[in-house]
């Protein structure tokens, strides 16, 4: 089978945390673009950077903890 090569430009990642007997998800609410409306997290994928490390920089970008 031959490999399809593909191009990742951006990651977002759906951020869920245990709040009691439900569940939070985080959203980003935007002011540039879109302005007021709320959206996943994400962060451009830059050239050299492989999809765990765009993770790493999304968590860094926002502030992000374990």
């Amino acid at each position: 089978m031959a490999e399809i090569p593909i191009r990742c430009f951006a990651v977002s990642a759906v951020v869920l945390r245990p709040a009691g007997d439900r569940t939070e998800v985080l959203l980003l609410r935007r002011n540039h673009t879109l302005i007021g409306e709320w959206c996943q997290i994400g962060v451009g994928s830059g050239w050299g950077r492989n999809d765990i490390l765009s993770v790493v920089r999304l968590n860094q970008v926002n502030g992000l903890r374990k």
